[in-house]
């Protein structure tokens, strides 16, 4: 599926991309380019645009491709609710990049699996702008269940095991 023409995704930068690919891949990846693939539908992510971001990139001479996630500001006229949303990505990225990563830090020395959640790789949080970029689980096999129905019992049970 190729992107909608939608103003959040002007927020999604070069230097996002770059610094995602360099933290996720390290130094020697050379991006090569990038674009942005939709796979929501219309109704799906009321609070913010999720979209993501596929990026091709060369590794000791060898052409690879990787998707990531991004999250962005929805980039809607001023209400009452605008302040709390721009907070609210302030709080997501620290939970993904320093509690979560801290716990899964802790985990791993315990020889415990990490948690199922996705690693943050980059993050703009200037006000009115913000985005961030984060691992891709749907490379893992997670899929975003349908929110009209209610999880069912393998769904249930995986959310309890991350509690």
């Amino acid at each position: 599926m190729t992107s909608r023409n939608i103003k959040s995704y002007e927020l999604i930068t070069d230097e996002l991309v770059k610094e995602t690919l360099e933290k996720d891949k390290g130094k020697k990846a050379e991006l090569l380019s990038w674009e942005i693939r939709d796979f929501t539908k219309k109704g799906d992510n009321f609070a913010s645009t999720v979209t993501s971001v596929v990026v091709k990139y060369k590794e000791n001479n060898i052409c690879c491709e990787e998707s990531y996630v991004a999250k962005l500001n929805p980039l809607r006229p001023q209400s009452t609710f605008t302040e709390i949303m721009e907070d609210l990505y302030s709080r997501e990225t620290v939970i993904l990049s320093s509690i979560i990563e801290g716990m899964n830090k802790h985990l791993g020395k315990l020889g415990l699996p990490f948690l199922k959640t996705p690693k943050m790789f980059a993050r703009n949080l200037e006000r009115g702008k913000e985005a961030f970029i984060a691992e891709n689980l749907r490379n893992q096999g997670f899929k975003m269940p349908d929110r009209k129905k209610s999880l069912n019992v393998n769904h249930a049970n995986l959310v309890m095991e991350e509690l």
